[in-house]
């Protein structure tokens, strides 16, 4: 009787430690956030909480920038990626991470890239660590790997190598 009440209360614990680390990705599913709004362009598409006049900025910022990036990384083919600009830090990083990363104080960590899609933090809320250009300035980072992405899709580690090798004689001439 003591075995079996033992398996009945370890199969609930486990079945509920189950659900909260699934519960923990939930943020991951869906970028947008409740009434994001777009701008869309060129060369990207970009999507914001309420922080319009920074999104703009970095909008501008990376139309400017994203042919040049594609040409140097050797991206022939015109790629358009989206950008989503979260007014919080903490909203940008449950984007990535999930719910966990809210125990983990990442003041340093404002851009990443899902594929080749960009998530930034909003200059206009840089946070201690940074500051709006810092942040502004993360974004063709951001881009390039983001392209990288798109440029590596279908290619042979050889083909791959050898991009490389260029892009770093590209830039150390």
């Amino acid at each position: 009787m003591k075995k079996r009440k033992a398996t009945i209360i370890s199969f609930i614990l486990i079945i509920i430690l189950i659900i909260a680390f699934v519960t923990t990705f939930i943020p991951t599913l869906q970028l947008k956030t409740k009434n994001m709004k777009a701008k869309k362009g060129k060369w990207v598409d970009v999507y914001y909480e309420k922080e319009e006049a920074a999104a703009l900025d970095c909008f501008n910022l990376a139309e400017q920038r994203a042919e040049y990036l594609m040409g140097k990384l050797g991206i022939k083919e015109k790629s358009k990626i989206k950008i989503f600009i979260y007014d919080k830090q903490s909203t940008f990083q449950t984007k990535k991470y999930g719910l966990i990363t809210l125990l983990f104080n990442l003041d340093w960590y404002i851009g990443d890239n899902i594929g080749s899609t960009v998530i930034l933090t909003s200059p206009a809320n840089p946070g201690r660590l940074h500051n709006y250009k810092s942040i502004k300035q993360s974004l063709p980072h951001e881009m390039v790997h983001a392209y990288n992405y798109i440029g590596l899709l279908g290619k042979s580690e050889k083909e791959i190598y050898e991009e490389w090798v260029n892009y770093i004689k590209s830039v150390y001439k």
